[in-house]
């Protein structure tokens, strides 16, 4: 066999490094589009706008933001940036710290928040962490495919400012929910729920289902861990 000479071999390989150099320079450069816009107007002697958080919406070209504390509110944000219709209640009326995943299979948003009623103080013994599904329709409007629904209660109190997060699996077409159990602070639990989407025989649209091996315990966290040694 004919040896390849190694001047041939040096400057094949320095091709090679210009253009991963080249590629990996054009995927590292983002560009702003266009200025900042409003999604929701402060409303004087309001509540501030915090927890927001975005999800898109793969089928309709659409954002969900969703924000607030008492009541967790919502708007579409069209691809351009254009807000859509008008900003909509989502939750009941004493929840905040919203969360937001997409599902392209069922075409639906998953709304997660956290429950701060008197009968289910945040802070107290009974938090719960709760769940709707939202999608949309033409020029904005929001269409509920669930009412609220109960993805945590256990006995332990949530805090506020660790909302709980999720994830979605077009594998398993289920969500993974995890919070942050206040138990007996300083201690704290990480917890989370696998939140199915199933076909529903009486509607033929989505609802959630909760996985039935009940809450995974994903860590406990003592305040042990969090100083040094």
């Amino acid at each position: 066999m004919r040896a390849i000479p190694t001047r041939a071999i040096m400057v094949v390989a320095l091709a090679w490094l210009t253009l991963l150099g080249g590629v990996e320079q054009a995927t590292a450069q983002a560009q702003r589009l266009g200025g900042s816009f409003l999604i929701q107007v402060a409303v004087p002697k309001t509540l501030p706008k915090r927890y927001s958080d975005v999800a898109f919406d793969t089928q309709n070209n659409v954002y969900l933001t969703v924000w607030g504390m008492f009541p967790v509110m919502g708007r579409f944000v069209d691809a351009g940036g254009t807000p859509l219709g008008s900003a909509f209640q989502i939750s009941t009326a004493g929840q905040l710290a919203p969360r937001v995943k997409y599902s392209a299979d069922a075409n639906v948003f998953l709304v997660t928040y956290l429950d701060d009623t008197e009968a289910y103080k945040i802070k107290g013994n009974s938090g719960r962490v709760l769940g709707r599904l939202v999608r949309y329709a033409a020029g904005g409007t929001p269409v509920f495919v669930s009412g609220e629904f109960v993805i945590s209660q256990n006995g332990y109190g949530k805090i506020p400012e660790m909302p709980a997060t999720l994830a979605y699996s077009p594998q398993s077409k289920e969500f993974l929910v995890t919070w942050t159990d206040a138990n007996g602070l300083p201690n704290t639990d990480i917890n989370g729920r696998r939140v199915q989407l199933v076909l529903d025989s009486g509607t033929g649209d989505y609802k959630c289902q909760l996985a039935a091996e009940g809450e995974i315990p994903i860590a406990l966290l003592g305040i042990a861990e969090l100083l040094p040694p």
